[in-house]
């Protein structure tokens, strides 16, 4: 994500109830994964026209793309950015149970709500 403005520290989009609505943002890549596993790798390359010039393939079917789906023929592209994923794991909806089984495992109330969730989800045991 580039945030122009303030900065952000949080890995998933959440803007509710704060000044984050006012500011501006570029998030084309911005999904929920689950980077508390360490299971994946997210790369990132930029192009600058001003490096690696017009004719590098990345920029040039780039420019193409936009100019044919948007019917703009003069436009050109001067930065593209290539985010690459490698094995990154979605973040879950029983993810948290996962991640916080160590402190709560004992609790009476996580005992009764989610350790068949977490037997089921997180240590893929079936019944």
């Amino acid at each position: 994500m580039i945030r122009f403005g303030t900065g952000y520290d949080l890995w998933w989009p959440y803007f509710y109830y704060s000044d984050d609505y006012q500011q501006g943002i570029l998030a084309p890549y911005w999904s929920y994964f689950n980077y508390y596993t360490n299971n994946g790798i997210t790369y990132y390359q930029l192009y600058e026209t001003v490096v690696v010039g017009e004719s590098n393939s990345v920029i040039a079917t780039a420019t193409k793309d936009i100019q044919d789906f948007f019917k703009l023929s003069s436009f050109k592209v001067t930065y593209v950015l290539v985010a690459t994923w490698v094995n990154a794991e979605p973040y879950k909806w029983y993810s948290w149970v996962c991640d916080y089984y160590q402190w709560y495992y004992q609790e009476w109330w996580f005992a009764q709500w989610y350790k068949s969730i977490y037997d089921e989800y997180c240590l893929k045991v079936s019944y």
